[in-house]
């Protein structure tokens, strides 16, 4: 009625009803107040956010080099930042799970679509994601524009928008381990979680587990300082492990006593990493002179890669440009299929037979080692004839779990043999460098190889004939 006040009841209903608590509020505030500064200044807001946006995804890694949108990161990400009910009224949610992962989602706010404006509530959303103000929006895309992009520094080599399980938060862990007095067992017992994945989140948020003095005495004070040098260099883990003897459980043991190490340890690997890309890609210019961008890249994918994502400005000057695409005035000469198939097939018999006749550990001969080896990981190009031949061949070659375990236990025991020992658990495991589990489901051939030799077990190991269930079992 006129005259009346209608604010205690009004008689048209809010657009969106919640029970708001003041979190979400603040994001709903803050979502109105950029769009209203938003509408009035750009025709087409959302076409005006787009190159912005663009430029933040590429530098934080939500863009491949290839152009591709990780849709499924920045989903994660939202949700992370403005909760699961706010994105799933706004459209991004588990029921639009299946279309995003497609690049049907996302990938859209990023089409000009004829001019039509997109969702701007959803653009919006992902520049929250870089910066407080949509004002600032232009000027940090326009000061990371022209710089190279370098890797953002992550903890321990985990992305910027994390997947996969809900870490746990410091919080958390800093309580449990006051709590449990520092024992890591009683930690991850009043968290619910394995050691492993507790020891997993506490290098993540960089918390510092102090080495106990039965850890130190065990391991040695000199070896410790020459695997946190190694690390510093660059060396890989499993270098470190065979060089020093240690188990990957004592190596996780050092890493957790300094956090720093880590970060250390990735910078100098990504700098060997850029150097012998850059060694490989000179090496071969010189070999070709006359090679252009593609042929280079198809060469060596890798180093390409690598260098334009961690040394751009040096690739753009290196690199040869790309080449231009000219018609071919003569036909090109037919390939031979029959020749190239039997190069391929010679290869994989080569490959084969080095492995099983070599002295050292076995590598397991997946298909996927073995297309790299002979260089056909990709078979769509092949004739479909030629292509189901070397299929053939490619499954008939690999071998499956059980029969490289076979055979790793039988070079394993053939190692122990020399050692004139009884069989110990710890120590096969260490020399087949297999878990114990995996030891346990091929205890009938430790057996049978142990027998065949001669060797005897140790009175305390789970693997000899004696071992009653519950040594098995523990």
């Amino acid at each position: 009625m006129a005259g009346n006040c209608n604010c205690e009841q009004p008689n048209t209903p809010s657009a969106v009803n919640y029970d708001v608590n003041e979190n979400l509020e603040e994001k709903l505030i803050w979502l109105s107040e950029q769009t209203a500064y938003l509408l009035p200044h750009h025709a087409s807001p959302h076409i005006a956010l787009v190159p912005c946006l663009r430029t933040l995804l590429q530098h934080n890694g939500l863009i491949s080099s290839s152009g591709k949108i990780k849709s499924q990161l920045i989903i994660n990400a939202l949700y992370d930042k403005f909760g699961v009910e706010l994105m799933n009224e706004f459209g991004i949610g588990s029921q639009n799970v299946n279309i995003l992962r497609q690049g049907n989602g996302i990938s859209r706010l990023f089409q000009s679509c004829n001019g039509k404006t997109g969702n701007v509530l959803s653009a919006l959303c992902i520049a929250r994601l870089f910066v407080e103000d949509i004002r600032h929006l232009e000027e940090v895309a326009e000061a990371l524009e022209g710089s190279t992009l370098t890797p953002i520094p992550r903890p321990f080599g985990r992305s910027l928008f994390p997947r996969g399980r809900a870490r746990i938060s410091k919080e958390a862990i800093l309580t449990s381990l006051k709590e449990s007095k520092g024992v890591i067992r009683r930690a991850c017992k009043n968290l619910n979680v394995s050691d492993g994945v507790f020891r997993s989140d506490v290098m993540y948020h960089n918390i510092t587990i102090p080495l106990s003095e039965k850890q130190l005495n065990r391991i040695g004070p000199q070896v410790i300082q020459d695997v946190r040098s190694a690390l510093r260099e660059g060396q890989s883990i499993l270098s470190i492990r065979e060089k020093f003897g240690l188990s990957k459980f004592s190596i996780t043991l050092i890493r957790a006593d300094d956090p720093e190490l880590q970060m250390l340890h990735n910078k100098s690997k990504e700098e060997k990493k850029l150097c012998r890309s850059k060694d490989k890609l000179i090496s071969f210019l010189d070999t070709n002179p006359l090679a252009c961008r593609s042929s280079v890249w198809k060469k060596h994918t890798h180093s390409v890669e690598t260098v334009m994502t961690l040394d751009s400005t040096w690739g753009e000057v290196t690199l040869p440009l790309p080449a231009k695409n000219t018609r071919r005035k003569k036909p090109g000469v037919r390939r031979d299929w029959q020749h190239r198939s039997n190069q391929i097939s010679s290869k994989i018999q080569e490959l084969v037979k080095n492995e099983l006749e070599k002295k050292d550990r076995p590598s397991m001969l997946t298909m996927t080692r073995i297309k790299k080896a002979v260089g056909v990981l990709n078979l769509k190009y092949f004739p479909p004839v030629y292509r189901a031949k070397i299929e053939d061949i490619l499954e008939l070659s690999a071998e499956s779990k059980a029969a490289f375990q076979t055979r790793v236990i039988r070079w394993a025991i053939d190692r122990y043999s020399e050692l004139s020992i009884p069989i110990s658990s710890n120590q096969l495991r260490r020399t087949a460098v297999l878990s114990l589990k995996e030891l346990h489901e091929c205890r009938a051939l430790v057996i049978k190889f142990a027998q065949e030799r001669g060797l005897g077990f140790h009175s305390r190991c789970s693997l000899s004939p004696l071992a009653d269930a519950n040594t098995l079992q523990g």
